[in-house]
């Protein structure tokens, strides 16, 4: 059963959806490690693990990532901080005031 599951697998990830859809994936990944890090108050590289779920190869990606954009800064050895806060661009999607506009304007035109 072990190795029928992980052919499975191997099968998912290997297939055109996930390279289809990677750079979604990617930037959901970015945002949720910017998340965590607003939420989590300067969190160190062990609870970002745990705040956002990530493995650390997406996790390692995500900072890095945001790193190279300049989106965050490590405040001491350990600690994350966002550099724009709430107001980063990449959390747009995720305000609920963003979705409720969204929504108002799709009953609107309807």
């Amino acid at each position: 059963h072990l190795s029928i599951r992980r052919q499975r697998q191997m099968c998912i990830r290997d297939s055109p959806y996930s390279e289809y859809i990677k750079d979604t994936r990617n930037s959901f990944h970015k945002a949720i490690t910017l998340i965590g890090i607003l939420v989590g108050d300067h969190p160190s590289y062990s609870e970002l693990l745990v705040l956002t779920g990530l493995g650390p190869t997406q996790l390692n990606a995500s900072l890095r990532e945001l790193f190279l954009d300049k989106k965050i800064a490590k405040v001491s050895a350990s600690k994350y901080h966002s550099v724009d806060g709430f107001n980063d661009a990449i959390l747009k999607p995720f305000s609920t005031t963003a979705i409720s506009l969204a929504r108002a304007k799709l009953l609107a035109s309807a």
